[in-house]
């Protein structure tokens, strides 16, 4: 039986035993179960005849277990999947099957991670994030604070200059209008 089939004991053609998808198979294969790809992979394709045909899970999504076809779902808000990954909520374990990449890990702390994410996202300019494993920005930057993003406090070390103001939620000190002036700093 050639490699991307399956043969059972007495099977006259075998061009009607392809390889199912999530699995590979190599020369003289009894059955298509034998060689699942591993958790973290997944093969779309039947007649696969080598390991090759199993595909690292995408960025943003996990493939839990062997012998998967497509990838088992998104990653879960509040936590990144790099590609590879087995898990909808990975700890930053290695996962030696792909040269050593991550598979990801909680969102940190000055970003935020949608359902889905492939990667930290850094906090929005004008809001902040000030916890870990956050799905979307804890809020907006306090008034009299500039935010420019992957900011951690609502009132970070970037502070309203003089001549302008900065209302909640501010990434750009606003200009004070025509005739008015601001003399203050953090206003």
């Amino acid at each position: 039986c050639p490699a991307g089939y399956f043969c059972a004991e007495g099977a006259v053609d075998y061009s009607l035993s392809p390889c199912s998808e999530g699995h590979y198979c190599l020369s003289g294969t009894q059955t298509q179960s034998l060689y699942p790809c591993p958790a973290g992979t997944f093969n779309n394709r039947t007649g696969g005849d080598s390991s090759a045909f199993c595909l690292p899970c995408p960025g943003g999504m996990y493939c839990s277990e062997p012998g998967l076809g497509t990838p088992t779902g998104s990653c879960r808000a509040g936590w990144y999947c790099l590609a590879g990954s087995a898990a909808a909520t990975p700890s930053n374990v290695t996962n030696s099957s792909w040269c050593g990449l991550g598979s990801g890990d909680v969102c940190p702390t000055g970003s935020f991670c949608p359902r889905g994410s492939a990667a930290p996202v850094p906090c929005t300019p004008g809001y902040y994030c000030n916890q870990t494993q956050l799905a979307q920005p804890t809020g907006p930057c306090q008034a009299g604070y500039i935010c420019n993003g992957g900011d951690t406090r609502p009132d970070p070390p970037t502070i309203c200059p003089t001549g302008s103001y900065c209302p909640n939620g501010s990434s750009t000190p606003r200009p004070c209008p025509q005739g008015t002036f601001q003399p203050l700093v953090q206003n």
